[in-house]
């Protein structure tokens, strides 16, 4: 008989527990988590990571000329970051940490003199008391020295140089009593002669040439009676002889552009003089609607030139015979609707133009089949919504 070989011993190392298993993982994430924090304070940027459902609205978009928007409006917080009524996005999805944090709703923004001009209902913004219109510095948010001190909300600001005009619902700006519109030096802030003395709120403003291009829910401005809609001399602030006489249940403009002596505009109203125009029209140098008639069905709130376009935004569903649902693009030739069809699920308030593509902002929280919570921005050509969403709360 052959003996038994021994049987080789193995060796049994103890199992590792549970927590010991884990241990790595948790060590990579911690990793990454550092990782990222350090590269949002290195980058002096906060990568908005999450967009959760949120509640606000956007009254004002503004183009930082690289690809990314300043927003205004009734929110406290962007793409999970807070923000109070007042944000910046850049084109590659940070929200920046420029935060003015505004006390109350931002209805206007317009850029101009190296700054960003703020008006709303307010009184706190950018570190200083600033009573419903600031200028901010476009890096810091701070406030300037800029101090015009209206008593009321602004719902319009343009920028003409020296000149910073504001429109809204006060009766008090720049140390004067100025009465819902007014004309601001931009390096002192005090009030200039100009004085067209409107009866109800102005909402909308254009500067075109020599005259002032003035909207809102007024009768009489200027020295003259005008029903929402009148051209002001830059000089003197009286009304010319141009008026479209609009006319309606209760004649509203709120929104304005003008381009080669015609000058544009949305808001509600049914007549202008004898001629039927329902919420959206063109006007001629002698104050005259011209032949462009895109017949919207419901209010413009927001209004662009492009090129041979004019890009709009309100509460409409109908544009001409076309379905468009409170975005259009329409031929400024024709004044038929054009294939670009984003279509938004509730009212747009806003509407900016930029190097990539028109930015939008209102109530919606969806364009077509896509959730964009209250801000977007939309392809030139296709209308489709871009991969940016960040989510104004």
């Amino acid at each position: 008989m052959h003996a038994s070989r021994p049987r080789p011993r193995v060796l049994s190392l103890p199992r590792p527990s549970l927590r010991e298993r884990l241990l790595p993982l948790v060590l990579l994430l911690a990793l990454l988590l550092a990782l990222l924090v350090a590269r949002a304070a290195t980058a002096q940027e906060i990568i908005a990571l999450a967009f959760p459902e949120v509640q606000g609205t956007v009254y004002a978009v503004a183009s930082d000329g690289a690809g990314g928007w300043y927003l205004g409006g009734d929110f406290e917080s962007v793409g999970g970051i807070p923000r109070s009524n007042l944000a910046h996005v850049r084109s590659d999805h940070s929200v920046s940490l420029w935060d003015p944090d505004a006390d109350g709703t931002v209805f206007a923004l317009a850029t101009g003199n190296g700054a960003i001009y703020a008006g709303g209902c307010f009184s706190r913004i950018g570190g200083q008391t600033r009573t419903h219109l600031a200028a901010l510095d476009r890096e810091t948010g701070m406030a300037t020295a800029w101090d015009p001190q209206l008593n009321r909300a602004v719902h319009a600001i343009a920028v003409d140089g020296a000149r910073v005009y504001a429109g809204g619902s006060f009766s008090r700006a720049g140390g004067q009593e100025r009465h819902r519109l007014a004309a601001l030096d931009a390096g002192s802030g005090q009030a200039l002669l100009w004085n067209p003395d409107a009866d109800g709120t102005v909402r909308a403003l254009a500067v075109d040439g020599g005259r002032v291009i003035a909207g809102g829910e007024f009768a009489a401005i200027g020295g003259q009676a005008r029903r929402a809609l009148a051209a002001l001399d830059r000089e003197s602030g009286l009304a010319t002889a141009w008026d479209p006489a609009l006319a309606g249940s209760a004649p509203r403009v709120d929104a304005l552009a003008a381009r080669d002596g015609i000058v544009y505009a949305g808001g509600s109203f049914s007549r202008a003089g004898s001629i039927e125009r329902r919420n959206l029209a063109a006007f001629d140098a002698s104050g005259l609607a011209t032949s462009w008639n895109p017949e919207s069905n419901r209010a413009v709130h927001a209004l662009q030139l492009v090129d041979q376009r004019v890009f709009v935004g309100g509460a409409f569903t109908r544009v001409g015979d076309l379905r468009r649902d409170r975005l259009a693009s329409i031929d400024r030739t024709t004044g038929i609707a054009d294939d670009w069809n984003p279509g938004a699920d509730a009212r747009v308030h806003a509407l900016a133009v930029g190097p990539n593509g028109v930015a939008i902002g209102g109530d919606f929280s969806k364009i077509g089949p896509l959730n964009r919570h209250r801000i977007a921005i939309l392809d030139f050509g296709s209308g489709l919504a871009l991969l940016w969403s960040p989510d104004p709360e």
